[in-house]
């Protein structure tokens, strides 16, 4: 099979969603930039501005990471691995792959109460 054709033929609206998602999570990921250093309601923070500071930069990477990930709904490397991936290159993308790609990219750290 091609790897540079998908199985089926993806909607046209499918195609617009995929490339929607990241300019969504985009603006979320730079807006939560600014916050760095503050807390809930623009509070300084006391303790521990490092952590604050990795986690929020960290949460926006990853976002906008999960978002690009839908383009795999679309395009064909989401059914098979691409051929520059080495030992894999050609293989099927088993589902189980997408489904906890999926569910890990909607999982929210609990609120931690001080």
């Amino acid at each position: 099979m091609n790897v540079t054709e998908p199985e089926l033929p993806v909607p046209a609206w499918a195609h617009r969603v995929a490339h929607a998602v990241p300019r969504v999570a985009l603006p979320v990921c730079l807006w939560r930039l600014p916050v760095i250093g503050h807390g809930m309601g623009r509070a300084a923070l006391a303790a521990h501005p490092v952590g604050h500071i990795a986690y929020v930069i960290t949460l926006s990477v990853l976002s906008e990471i999960a978002a690009l990930l839908g383009f795999g709904l679309v395009r064909p490397w989401g059914e098979r691995v691409p051929a520059w991936v080495p030992r894999l290159a050609g293989k099927r993308v088993p589902p189980a792959v997408e489904h906890v790609t999926a569910a890990a990219s909607g999982v929210r750290p609990a609120p931690r109460h001080a």
